[in-house]
């Protein structure tokens, strides 16, 4: 598609409004994966599983009408297309970072509706684990998932940064704007909310080396 098609197209989901913000969303912890891998297995893993929750998070700007993710493009994604119907030997990836464009008076309510979709995919996905160790330490070891939710609470980092844009900007000055809001994502993580861990001095997981041990 070429650029003018391209904005074209904003043109006909925003109305030719210009009170729009660029949203640039980041998914991680992606190093931690990478670091804490032992296997193949775990990087493959850890890929996809960093690939599905970021498309959880694209969801409620793909439901949108008045919204539209720039990058990367899902008009011929699997993701899209299918939903991530799993085909044998057919494991499509995607970026932790993307960047959309949305209206001004939607920010809040889809930024909390993205970090609510990527809350209740982690919830869905360690549920069966916790009910499997639930049965086996409960008795032994009772209020042990208090510190399991801590620890499922601060495993996904969801960022992102949102300035103010026109469709006449983003058809003149759009190289100008992508830096600059580049830009402010990486400032954004670098005065990111710390968040105290929970725990003692006891002994600590031998893959990470900072959650204690479960």
């Amino acid at each position: 598609m070429s650029d003018n098609s391209y904005i074209e197209k904003l043109k006909t989901i925003f109305k030719n409004s210009n009170d729009l913000y660029l949203i640039r969303i980041s998914i991680g912890p992606v190093q931690e994966f990478i670091a804490e891998a032992r296997k193949v297995r775990d990087l493959f893993i850890g890929s996809f599983l960093l690939s599905k929750i970021t498309f959880e998070s694209m969801k409620p700007i793909i439901d949108k009408d008045s919204a539209a993710i720039i990058l990367p493009n899902l008009d011929h994604s699997p993701w899209k297309s299918n939903g991530l119907k799993i085909q044998k030997d057919f494991f499509p990836s995607l970026p932790n970072l993307y960047l959309a464009i949305i209206k001004k008076e939607d920010l809040s309510n889809l930024t909390k509706a993205m970090k609510e979709k990527i809350t209740t995919f982690v919830k869905e996905i360690t549920g069966k684990v916790h009910l499997k160790i639930q049965g086996i330490v409960q008795n032994n070891f009772n209020g042990w998932d208090d510190l399991w939710k801590s620890q499922i609470d601060k495993s996904i980092n969801f960022t992102w940064i949102a300035t103010p844009v026109s469709l006449n900007e983003i058809g003149n000055k759009y190289k100008d704007i992508y830096s600059e809001n580049q830009l402010f994502l990486e400032e954004r993580k670098l005065t990111r909310t710390f968040e105290q861990w929970k725990g003692s001095n006891v002994e600590k997981c031998i893959q990470c080396g900072h959650r204690e041990v479960l």
